[in-house]
């Protein structure tokens, strides 16, 4: 997850004009970084499969004083990425009001093309987000992308942005008395939830239970970093983060001016589809008893198709942009960012909180029960904000409802994946793309990457 920063600001200053040099040079760099293999054994692999590095390097962006910061070299990396046609690093774009529409062509060319290892940031949220834990505006301005979404700034700070990796749907099962793992025995009691006479009851109690669930986790990673103080020391990175040299300590002492550590949680749309058929099921239409409802959730919907099927199909699902399941899932993500305020890491910063899962999403999903939302017993629960299968209301709806809740809560960063046909960049030569990426961000979408993929490609 060690990252590059912003490419294109820091070397602009050595570009002399020559392309063909700078296209070469940037060829070889992203060939190097493909040399690295993590090899991860059989139950790490579960949970972080296809071997991933998540180096990336940024691009684009504003300045420190808010100025479009595009360059001759944004434009190189994003040509000899698409051509050099490497998995690593991840390239991000930070995106903001004053973007040039030429950069939104270029990006637009690119989906055409079916490529889809790029990632879009919006500026404007994510300074938001960052000077929610006080870093400065100018700071802010000029931060870099850990990995794959994780924040930070670029230079002055130590952020383990994937200290902790959880699955919201954990402290939903604890809730409603299905999960059978040790941690319903250790984290704080709910009453028998046949007793649940309302949504708002079993949002509170949810509430408890990812706090609950997220001091365990914190703990658990403290424990960690300490460990890593002691054992591990980085030397080479402490001389890339201001600071550290000038007091003659490691980074993992906390001798970063910021210390932050980060959790990604995975499942949003799980849990919030599955407390909108809780409602929608049991307090408004009372076609299905809570007791029913469990009974068929222990048995994976065994026997009872029926109650599966009108959940699938009858109750409303996040992504449509339902006002009333957009309005759970803007309480979902309060209530999340709220369970981990207060927790101080091992190195004195603050825990902060995104939605992202990697590929853990797998392997919590085989072991998440069934539940309400229809999911059946071990498979994949979904990875980011995205939606799952209400994407199939269509893009704009997607859009409208993603936008809904606050991203600017989010200070350890948030991914958005929708998946769409790179016919779609072709119209209009790409101001379908252009507009529909400023519209995202407008409403206040903070990430958004794609899945690019013809049907001609899929039926060839």
């Amino acid at each position: 997850g060690i990252s590059f920063g912003r490419l294109d600001q820091y070397l602009h200053k050595y570009y002399k004009g020559d392309s063909t040099l700078a296209e070469r040079l940037f060829k070889n760099l992203f060939l190097k970084t493909n040399e690295i293999i993590a090899l991860y054994d059989s139950i790490a692999t579960q949970y972080f499969g296809g071997m991933a590095t998540t180096q990336n390097a940024l691009i684009g962006g504003m300045d420190v004083d808010g100025k479009d910061a595009t360059n001759e070299l944004t434009y190189i990396i994003l040509d000899v990425f698409e051509n050099i046609g490497v998995p690593s690093p991840n390239v991000v774009v930070r995106c903001h009001e004053f973007t040039p529409s030429k950069l939104y062509k270029r990006i637009s060319s690119y989906l055409e093309n079916g490529k889809n290892l790029l990632g879009l940031y919006n500026d404007e949220i994510v300074i938001k987000a960052l000077m929610r834990y006080g870093i400065s505006l100018e700071e802010a301005r000029n931060y870099g992308v850990v990995g794959c979404v994780g924040l930070s700034t670029s230079g002055t700070s130590f952020d383990n942005t994937g200290a902790i990796f959880l699955s919201l749907p954990k402290a939903l099962e604890s809730t409603l008395g299905i999960d059978k793992t040790i941690i319903s025995n250790i984290i704080e009691n709910h009453k028998n939830p046949l007793e649940y006479n309302s949504l708002d009851e079993i949002m509170s109690s949810f509430q408890g239970s990812l706090r609950s669930i997220m001091e365990l986790s914190i703990k658990a990673a403290n424990s960690f970093q300490q460990a890593h103080r002691e054992l591990k020391p980085t030397p080479l990175m402490s001389l890339c983060i201001d600071g550290c040299f000038e007091k003659g300590q490691d980074v993992n002492r906390g001798c970063a001016k910021y210390n932050f550590s980060g959790i990604h949680v995975t499942g949003f749309s799980d849990v919030v589809d599955s407390l909108a058929a809780i409602d929608k099921a049991i307090f408004q239409d009372k076609e299905v008893t809570m007791k029913d409802l469990f009974k068929a959730l222990k048995k994976n919907f065994r026997k009872n198709e029926s109650i599966r099927s009108y959940l699938l199909n009858k109750c409303p699902k996040y992504g449509s942009d339902n006002e009333k399941v957009d309005r759970i899932a803007k309480k979902v993500a309060e209530i999340t960012n709220e369970a981990v305020e207060g927790f101080k890491c091992a190195r004195g910063g603050e825990y902060r909180v995104g939605i992202h899962a990697m590929t853990t999403h797998v392997g919590f999903g085989v072991f998440t029960n069934a539940l309400p939302s229809g999911r059946r017993k071990g498979e994949p629960l979904t990875k980011d904000v995205a939606p799952g299968t209400s994407s199939e209301q269509g893009l704009t709806a997607v859009i409208k409802s993603i936008t809904k809740f606050d991203h600017s809560l989010f200070g350890n960063g948030l991914a958005c994946t929708l998946n769409i046909n790179p016919e779609i960049a072709k119209i209009e030569n790409g101001n379908i793309i252009e507009s529909l990426l400023r519209t995202y961000f407008r409403l206040g979408g903070s990430h958004v990457q794609f899945n690019a993929i013809s049907p001609t490609k899929l039926k060839a």
